[in-house]
């Protein structure tokens, strides 16, 4: 009999954009799921869930051993506090695997109302490096989504330093932008994709030939990533969760991508074509995990692909028609003269108990015979998510008719599951209402502030309503001492494994003092400059 465990290594992570998407994640066998409220989640056009809803999914899914994280992973606005708690609580009371998030003063809420809920760091935080990884784990963080660019030599050096879970993403929709780091759906039409409402601007026409002509290309728009056939090279990495891209996407597609994973971690072929039939754009890409960068990666959705999907459909629809079995129970059948009884358990201590109806019969068959009829009918479990571990019957001798036994054992499991569903809630805080709400604007600064690439483009003569100079950092040596004291430095916006290594480069005592001072006013300036850019993107 194939193992049902699903504590097989790494995880299978789905996407459950709806209600839909979620049975069909779990029937196809992910191991876990994540999915979004209706408020503070980065895929806001998903159907996504209400209190109510996320309390059944997640009892409908921990009964199967599936687990639920819940993204609360947009960016903070000021007022938004105490719908976010709120929203905290709920998840609390769900009971909940774990928290995804980006923004810091969700993660600081979540640990103070609710210490018993995971955090899991989202890919919108960016984490390119290790030093990004163990900053999460110091901050409470159990595991870190790491950004999809990274190669598979970085993403096992960050795994194998971190102290946490690592979670990569192995299949679905690349950003034009390193992850998290995209303002072009704000910029141009005012929906932040940093706050669920990416419009996508990336997929439209975008020529960077200077050919001018109606055929003009799509120069932004980047195939999908699939790198589930390097998925054995990610276990061996340590990678913890293995995650499938695409709440927005249809049951089927879901479903797709959960088998492939499937099979490829078993070490089995899957069919890749299939995979491609149900969405792509024109191919997949695995070029960030390999290093391969280059004009393959680039692709659009073609008639010719979506005529696929609709093609593909039906067939894809079987992967979810019925339920995976995959929670063990053992089973114990009495009869006596007085009546039958059917016990069943399962590893977690829960137990259900059914009493027969019909009183059973002195038997013909030899106890043996019988026995083994038994048991045949008790393993029956199609249907449901159980399968039979551990089968005994007690009193071979006496006869009772397979429909009753067959009863006997869909109340009983039908009991079990019922108890499996029963919510298991975290402990939830309330917090003082004035920790919620919004702080007072600081004054606005006079003057305005100017963003250089280099210190040669610095005016000679400063002009007096210039409050600011914002410079990158690595050109700190060249500022002026005259405008130290009105320049910002601004770290780079992703830092790879090349670069963090010349950051780790010996240096001079002087050097170094130098640098520890710079990283002192980069602390102090950048989170004020990401809340500016952040008001901006939201008009």
């Amino acid at each position: 009999m194939p193992s049902h465990s699903n504590s097989t290594r790494p995880e299978i992570l789905a996407p459950a954009g709806n209600a839909d998407m979620l049975c069909a994640a779990v029937f196809a066998g992910a191991d876990a799921v994540y999915l979004g409220l209706q408020n503070f989640n980065a895929r806001r056009t998903a159907g996504n869930f209400t209190t109510e809803g996320l309390r059944q999914a997640v009892a409908f899914c921990h009964a199967r051993d599936v687990r639920v994280y819940v993204t609360l992973n947009t960016t903070l606005y000021p007022g938004e506090l105490t719908a976010l708690a709120e929203a905290v609580a709920g998840i609390a009371a769900a009971g909940a695997d774990a928290v995804i998030t980006q923004d810091l003063a969700v993660a600081a809420l979540v640990r103070r109302m609710a210490p018993g809920l995971a955090l899991h760091g989202s890919t919108q935080m960016s984490v390119q490096s290790l030093d990004g990884a163990r900053r999460l784990a110091a901050l409470g963080f159990t595991r870190v989504i790491l950004a999809r660019e990274l190669t598979l030599s970085e993403i096992a050096g960050i795994t194998a330093g971190c102290g946490i879970e690592t979670e990569t993403f192995v299949h679905g929709a690349l950003c034009m932008s390193v992850s998290g780091q995209c303002y072009m759906s704000a910029f141009l039409g005012g929906r932040s994709g940093n706050r669920g409402g990416c419009a996508g601007p990336c997929r439209l026409p975008f020529d960077a030939s200077g050919t001018p002509g109606p055929a003009a290309g799509h120069h932004l728009s980047l195939k999908d990533m699939s790198v589930i056939g390097h998925l054995p090279q990610l276990s061996a990495a340590g990678v913890a969760s293995v995650k499938i891209e695409g709440r927005l996407r249809p049951p089927e597609y879901v479903a797709a991508a959960v088998n492939a994973c499937l099979l490829a971690r078993a070490g089995e072929p899957y069919d890749t074509r299939l995979l491609q039939d149900v969405f792509s754009r024109s191919g997949f890409t695995d070029s960030y995990l390999t290093g391969a960068r280059n004009g393959s990666m680039f692709g659009t959705r073609t008639e010719g692909d979506a005529a696929a999907a609709k093609a593909a459909a039906p067939r894809l629809r079987e992967l979810y028609r019925r339920e995976r079995p995959r929670v063990g129970v053992g089973l114990e059948l009495t009869l006596e003269e007085d009546g039958a009884k059917l016990a069943v358990r399962d590893a977690d201590g829960n137990r259900a108990v059914v009493y027969g109806e019909r009183q059973p019969q002195p038997g013909q068959k030899p106890p043996e015979e019988a026995r083994a009829a038994y048991r045949r009918s008790l393993e029956k479990m199609g249907g449901t998510p159980f399968f039979p571990q551990e089968v005994a019957v007690r009193g071979a001798q006496w006869f009772l008719p397979g429909s009753e036994v067959n009863e006997l054992r869909r109340r009983a499991l039908e009991s079990l599951l019922a108890k499996r569903e029963q919510p298991r809630p975290i402990p939830c805080a309330k917090v003082p209402q004035a920790l919620l709400e919004a702080p007072a604007r600081a004054a606005k600064q006079e003057g305005y502030a100017v963003r250089l690439a280099h210190a040669a483009q610095l005016p000679r003569e400063t002009p007096q309503d210039a409050a600011w100079f914002i410079m990158p950092l690595a050109q700190w040596r060249d500022v002026p001492p005259e405008l130290r004291s009105r320049t910002w430095l601004e770290a780079p916006r992703a830092l790879f494994g090349g670069a963090e290594r010349l950051r780790r480069a010996p240096r001079s005592r002087a050097g170094t003092r130098a640098l520890r001072a710079m990283w002192r006013k980069i602390s102090l300036s950048l989170p004020r400059w990401r809340a500016c850019r952040w008001r901006e993107a939201s008009g």
